[in-house]
């Protein structure tokens, strides 16, 4: 499913977020949010809310989903894409019970993503 990911000029979580009026803004260092705790995303597979070729924006998106309870995480996807996870499970099953939540409540273009 990786080979989904747009190649287009705009990131597609920045037009797919979901949240209407926000907008992907550059991050300082300081502005950083701290890594989530590892322990919590254990799994193979992953809920992709959306996928960007700026580290900064892939950030900045990760950060407001932690905001929002979510246990992101960044995933080095092909040709300099960083795909953003909001949750991982241990099996495709549980990713594909969930997907209807994450499209209605993030974005309608969520995917599930098996890491090799």
């Amino acid at each position: 499913m990786a080979d989904t990911m747009a190649s287009g000029i705009n990131d597609s979580a920045a037009y797919y977020s979901g949240i209407k009026d926000d907008k992907i803004e550059s991050v300082s260092l300081s502005d950083k949010a701290t890594p989530v705790n590892t322990k919590a995303i254990t799994g193979h597979y992953y809920m992709i809310v959306g996928c960007f070729t700026v580290q900064g924006n892939a950030d900045s998106y990760a950060s407001k989903l932690r905001a929002m309870g979510y246990e992101a995480q960044i995933i080095q996807g092909r040709d300099n894409f960083q795909m953003v996870a909001a949750k991982s499970y241990n099996n495709l099953q549980a990713g594909i019970t969930d997907i209807d939540k994450f499209r209605n409540e993030l974005t309608p273009n969520a995917w599930v993503y098996k890491k090799r």
